[in-house]
């Protein structure tokens, strides 16, 4: 039997509200690049994929390191440069 870690099951429970999303971003960038969909949409599973590892170690640094509060700061600041990318990413586009 698999063991559910605390981690693991707020994965699981939050993961698939982001999917209709996340599906729309890689539809979105089927359409504008057809001749390099299928390297676009490899980089972006590869960011994914290294996100799920890189994730949980960051966090287990960061929180050995200083605590809940300096945990959820770091994840602020990466919530709000993403936003910003995003931002800064889709009005170049034109959108």
């Amino acid at each position: 039997m698999r063991r559910l870690r605390p981690n693991s099951v707020s994965s699981a429970i939050t993961r698939p509200a982001f999917r209709p999303a996340w599906g729309s971003v890689m539809a979105e960038v089927a359409r504008r690049e057809p001749t390099r969909r299928a390297q676009a949409m490899a980089v972006i599973e590869v960011g994914e994929d290294a996100g799920d590892a890189a994730g949980p170690l960051l966090a287990g640094w960061l929180l050995a390191l200083g605590g809940l509060p300096l945990m959820f700061g770091v994840r602020c600041a990466l919530a709000v440069l993403t936003e910003l990318w995003a931002w800064r990413t889709t009005r170049r586009l034109g959108h």
